[in-house]
């Protein structure tokens, strides 16, 4: 790999996790989740202006991306409420792709060879290790986090 590539791709994982640590430790996760995702279409804006529209037939995939993401940053928002980053962040991305393939697998009939049902193990060895390394599961039990968690993964998925 190109290594200004790789450090991009660092990068990129860098920032992703320090917005999500700034999130959680916003005062209102939710408010500030809600502030992001406007804050992002505003700073966007202006490449509107430089590549134009896009084409109409666009318009419902855009639509739908819209939808998905305001679903995106309102769960995620409420999940770091009543969660912590290191519960939160690795289950909603470590869900997310295991829910992709079985979807692919089972709705679309995708062919999965051995190596990739053992990363998918791997992901799920993952979640495990994240619910079993000290999390109290009567306060997982007791409030809303799982249910936004899930939530937060089905909207990864969707995009």
């Amino acid at each position: 790999m190109d290594p200004f590539v790789f450090f991009v791709i660092l990068l990129s994982a860098a920032c992703h996790a320090a917005l999500n640590c700034a999130l959680k430790s916003a005062p209102d996760p939710l408010a500030a989740s809600i502030m992001l995702a406007i804050g992002g279409g505003v700073a966007a804006t202006p490449v509107l202006i430089l590549t134009g529209a896009p084409p109409l037939e666009a318009a419902p995939y855009l639509a739908a991306s819209v939808i998905i993401h305001i679903f995106y940053w309102s769960f995620l928002g409420k999940a770091y409420a009543s969660g912590s980053v290191s519960v939160v962040f690795p289950l909603a991305r470590g869900i997310a792709p295991v829910l992709v393939t079985l979807a692919a697998v089972f709705l679309f009939n995708e062919q999965m060879s051995g190596s990739q049902w053992v990363a998918v193990a791997c992901i799920l060895g993952g979640i495990c290790i994240v619910l079993a390394s000290g999390y109290d599961v009567n306060a997982f039990r007791s409030n809303t986090m799982p249910l936004n968690v899930m939530a937060v993964a089905l909207s990864v998925m969707g995009y």
